[in-house]
């Protein structure tokens, strides 16, 4: 005889993954006990970043067809913080946090990755594409570069008469 389920746990359920997603994500074993993306990185490297990269177009194919998704929202902005894409993430879920979530815990879970995103987005350096470095990193290498020579001519050794 098996004992009944505990009736917090019974309302839990896993929200449906967009069409062309599920192929990706093998069905979890027991309720809540594997997220979609902690069943697609597993595995070796080269098939963790081939099952990625299909997972995240196929993701953003369903954002596109359908902007005001939740699960999707979430799911693609989850995928681009764990590969590092914190401006595009933190777009995703802060729309997903402005949607009906499916759940209390759906909503504190894209609530924890949307201040994640922005946590990491504070300590990235966003350099703009063509722009030269900073005024004070070119002084800084001038001077290096002065030093070195400076060091060099020190070090010179006169040429005898018969090189000249």
């Amino acid at each position: 005889m098996q004992p009944e389920p505990d009736a917090a746990v019974s309302d839990t359920r896993f929200v449906d993954a967009p069409p062309g997603v599920l192929q990706l994500i093998p069905a979890p074993a027991a309720l809540g006990t594997v997220s979609p993306l902690s069943a697609v990185f597993r595995g070796r490297s080269r098939d963790v970043c081939v099952a990625v990269a299909d997972f995240k177009a196929s993701l953003e194919e369903w954002v596109a067809e359908h902007p005001e998704e939740y699960t999707g929202l979430a799911l693609l902005g989850e995928l681009n913080v764990r590969i590092g894409l914190n401006g595009a993430a933190r777009d995703l879920l802060y729309r997903a946090s402005l949607l009906k979530p499916p759940s209390w815990e759906a909503y504190q879970r894209t609530s924890l990755l949307l201040r994640r995103a922005e946590a990491e987005l504070a300590h990235e350096f966003i350099r703009t594409p063509g722009a030269p470095p900073p005024r004070w990193l070119r002084r800084a290498a001038s001077a290096l570069v002065e030093q070195i020579r400076g060091a060099f001519a020190r070090v010179r050794i006169p040429r005898p008469a018969a090189w000249a």
